[in-house]
């Protein structure tokens, strides 16, 4: 029963908007006098870990930098714990903790401290994929050029991809078309592994995806804006890219010719003679 009330005092003092010393660390030593008997409940560790986060996000760079270190630590364990507790995978702070966990991985997944570095690893590794899957768009979204945070990212999207390939499907293809070469190369080995197993579902989402893209982006839309990026390249003296431009347009637009939809029609009839 004690316990239950250092839970309720802990919430009350974290929810409370008075300004009130050392806030967060009262929060954090009511929470850890709970904690010692109530060790299942994700709510408990939810609140835990955004006080830690908080605090931690309060310390100057002249703080004790084992402090801090602790911190972050007890920071990202306790979003883990939070989510890996919580039976519903829709549950009330699942997704606040996967998204605040997301932050601390891509933040310090390349910190100099070894045992940040080892938290960070070993809290990724027991977090379910259908925990995962929740935000798999944010996971998505930060694969750029940090190495170290995209391989294991990429470990991840490949696990979703194979246990839940009906979700993942259009993201990778949109992904698939992205100018940030990583994102697009890691997309296209996903989709490419998908393919022995569900080699229909592929073809089926491919062709879904170009027809949605015929009917709304124009080819009005396309050559405009290929005009826009040739123009500036042929002002840099950049003749080869102005060349690739201009292929790739005249190939999209013959490319599917010989079944063209009313809007593509019109647009051979007023421009086909010219180009």
């Amino acid at each position: 029963y004690k316990s239950l009330l250092y839970v309720k005092l802990g919430i009350w003092l974290m929810k409370n908007e008075a300004v009130v010393e050392n806030k967060y660390k009262k929060v954090i030593e009511f929470l850890n006098k709970a904690l010692n008997d109530i060790k299942e409940k994700p709510k408990v560790w939810h609140y835990y870990a955004i006080a830690n986060y908080y605090l931690f996000n309060e310390k100057t760079e002249n703080e004790n930098e084992n402090i801090k270190i602790n911190l972050l630590k007890k920071s990202i364990e306790s979003f883990a714990k939070a989510i890996c507790l919580e039976f519903n995978s829709n549950g009330k702070y699942t997704i606040q903790d996967l998204l605040r966990f997301l932050d601390l991985w891509y933040e310090h997944h390349d910190s100099k401290n070894i045992e940040i570095r080892e938290c960070l690893e070993k809290s990724v590794d027991i977090i379910r994929n259908k925990d995962w899957i929740l935000i798999y768009g944010p996971i998505l979204a930060r694969v750029e050029q940090k190495e170290s945070f995209t391989t294991s990212a990429k470990k991840i999207l490949t696990n979703l991809a194979r246990d839940y390939p009906q979700i993942l499907i259009f993201p990778l293809l949109v992904a698939r078309r992205s100018n940030v070469t990583v994102r697009s190369k890691i997309a296209s080995r996903i989709l490419l592994s998908l393919q022995e197993t569900h080699q229909d579902l592929i073809n089926d989402a491919r062709l879904f995806a170009d027809e949605l893209i015929r009917v709304s982006v124009l080819f009005e839309e396309q050559w405009y804006h290929g005009f826009g990026e040739a123009i500036r390249y042929k002002h840099e003296g950049n003749m080869q890219m102005v060349t690739y431009i201009l292929n790739t347009l005249f190939n999209n637009t013959t490319k599917n010719i010989n079944k063209p939809t009313i809007n593509e029609t019109a647009f051979f009839y007023h421009y086909g003679a010219t180009l």
